[in-house]
């Protein structure tokens, strides 16, 4: 499974690469925002991507946008630390088809989790 994490955090990137890669076997990429994440979604497959809602750019609510338009069906994850957002989050997962989120501080188990909810949400 192939997954673009899209965040200009380093730090968030290799934490969520050492999840992904070290915990759950999963191959990663990355974008260092919104445009970049469009740019590599269109030229690539993915099995899922994260999306960090506050990026240079575009944001995470931008990019969701944008990526339904090209990949209806491709699993889209946010991931925030503002606790101020949930219900914008939840009116994405209404409205824009997003398949859940990920708080900061994240733990491994939380981040494993949210991904593979999303994976069985995209077989059905």
């Amino acid at each position: 499974m192939k997954i673009l994490i899209a965040d200009d955090e380093e730090l968030v990137r290799s934490s969520l690469e050492g999840i992904l890669k070290k915990v759950g076997g999963f191959e990663v990429d990355f974008a260092f925002d919104g445009e970049e994440a469009l740019k590599k979604i269109g030229a690539n497959f993915y099995d899922a991507a994260i999306l960090d809602l506050v990026m240079p750019k575009l944001d995470g609510y931008a990019a969701l946008t944008r990526i339904r338009e090209i990949h209806p069906d491709l699993p889209v994850i946010f991931i925030t630390g503002k606790a101020t957002e949930a219900k914008k989050i939840k009116e994405s997962i209404t409205h824009h088809n997003l398949n859940g989120f990920i708080e900061k501080p994240f733990s491994p188990e939380g981040v494993l989790d949210v991904i593979s909810k999303a994976a069985r949400i995209n077989r059905k």
